[in-house]
């Protein structure tokens, strides 16, 4: 199960007879607080934020030789179950 709110991907959003169920509904709420934790935390003016972008950018430095790329201010964040070892 998955739900997605993005505006950019319209032909994979959740279905609307999921969003009226419970799960669905629970799963839209999380999702939208992953966005409003995501964004608080990369947000460049604060002490986190400016950590995580000197970090994206010294990464870049050292893979692409250059900071001077374009960066998709789209980005994508997951929750991922963890995988075990038997299914």
């Amino acid at each position: 199960m998955w739900v997605n709110l993005s505006p950019y991907e319209k032909d994979r959003v959740i279905p609307s007879s999921f969003g009226l169920t419970e799960m669905g509904r629970d799963l839209l709420a999380e999702d939208y607080m992953l966005k409003q934790i995501t964004a608080s935390l990369i947000y460049p003016e604060d002490q986190i934020g400016k950590k995580f972008w000197k970090r994206v950018y010294e990464e870049a430095a050292k893979r692409y030789k250059t900071t001077n790329i374009p960066v998709n201010t789209f980005n994508k964040v997951w929750i991922v179950p963890e995988q075990s070892g038997s299914i």
